[in-house]
């Protein structure tokens, strides 16, 4: 069976995109492994698991970690190779040295974070590194063999012409046709990075003042123990329940109890143009959506979907309430699970991705 490899310094060893949806899928097509931070070789459902040791220091991670990921990949002896991290494409140019196919999975906009992260200094300097990031990463996208994109609007940026769109959807089979609980107290959630630019705090204040008669469920890690403590404030009232860091089959339990999923994200230069997964995974588990009013998004969802400013305390203190005030006349919101499933599923992402494989594997039997 033909060996690919798929290689992480970032991610966890089952991050959902990376290991369930990519390696797994393709693991029914071909022999899989993954070179990813962890102590101990494994094999997990079908999957390799090659450990790289994980520094704790960032920048030696950054330094160190690509070329004893590079090193260890290539004693897979794979056909082709498959990039996660932004710090890894300094190893494609290493991969291509030898004749190797590679692959780059562009699923941040890395420029646009960049923009937003103040710690860096002033504006202008964020602009300035983020302008030269998009250089370098122009360069050294050019010599992988394929790129793996998210979104239509980066195929159409410069030097993608081997661009595949390959959406970060839910996958069906996750959610399978278990049957929904939706009873008493109206429920909202917010499942992700309980970050700033999430939009946590301004959320957690919002459905506090609001005094509606519901319950506001976290799930996920704080970005750090101060901003913890400045939204744990209002936790012990009863009404906001935080879960912690539960496994997504748990999340997805939470999901089919409750009634509204949260994602009111700061507008921030990467969020404007994004898709986030954890929308899908709402509409999938048959809940309503309150989203930030990104225009993006509203183009995207329509009227499926409620849109507050994430900045305006008024805004959504006044969208709790009126969500409140539907539910109690109707007693639920429309389910549109199945059209999400119809028109947003990893399935029929994956044909996309396996194509590119494909491709590039007939290519390679063409040259030789």
């Amino acid at each position: 069976m033909t060996k690919v490899c798929h290689i992480s310094t970032v991610h966890d060893p089952l991050d959902v995109r990376v290991f369930f949806k990519e390696c797994l899928s393709l693991s029914k097509h071909f022999d899989v492994s993954l070179v990813i931070k962890q102590n101990e070789k494994s094999a997990v459902d079908r999957v390799n698991l090659i450990p790289i040791k994980p520094f704790k220091n960032k920048v030696l991670r950054v330094l160190f970690s690509p070329f004893t990921a590079f090193a260890k990949a290539r004693l897979t002896k794979a056909s082709i190779y498959h990039l996660h991290d932004p710090e890894l494409l300094i190893i494609a140019p290493l991969f291509r040295l030898f004749g190797d196919k590679v692959i780059f999975d562009k699923h941040e906009n890395v420029a646009g974070q960049i923009l937003s992260k103040h710690w860096l200094g002033p504006q202008f300097v964020r602009k300035a590194v983020s302008k030269i990031y998009e250089i370098l990463e122009r360069f050294f996208i050019g010599f992988c063999n394929g790129v793996v994109v998210v979104i239509p609007e980066m195929q159409e940026e410069k030097g993608m012409k081997n661009a595949v769109l390959v959406r970060n959807f839910p996958s069906k089979e996750a959610f399978g046709n278990e049957v929904k609980i939706r009873e008493g107290k109206l429920k909202f959630v917010y499942a992700g990075g309980l970050t700033p630019i999430r939009g946590i705090k301004e959320t957690i204040d919002a459905f506090v003042s609001s005094e509606v008669d519901a319950e506001l469920y976290l799930v996920g890690k704080w970005s750090s123990e101060k901003f913890q403590r400045e939204c744990m404030d209002e936790l012990g009232n009863g009404r906001v329940i935080y879960k912690g860091f539960i496994p997504m089959q748990e999340v997805y339990e939470l999901y089919r109890r409750t009634h509204i999923g949260l994602c009111l994200l700061h507008p921030t230069e990467n969020y404007k143009w994004s898709l986030p997964v954890k929308v899908f995974e709402y509409y999938f588990a048959g809940m309503h959506v309150l989203m930030s009013n990104i225009e993006y998004w509203k183009n995207e969802f329509s009227d499926r979907a409620d849109y507050a400013d994430p900045f305006s305390h008024e805004e959504l203190v006044g969208t709790f309430k009126r969500l409140e005030s539907e539910y109690k006349v109707t007693g639920k919101f429309e389910d549109r699970s199945e059209w999400a499933k119809q028109n947003y599923s990893w399935e029929s992402e994956f044909e996309k991705l396996l194509a590119l494989y494909n491709s590039l594997l007939n290519s390679e039997q063409i040259e030789n």
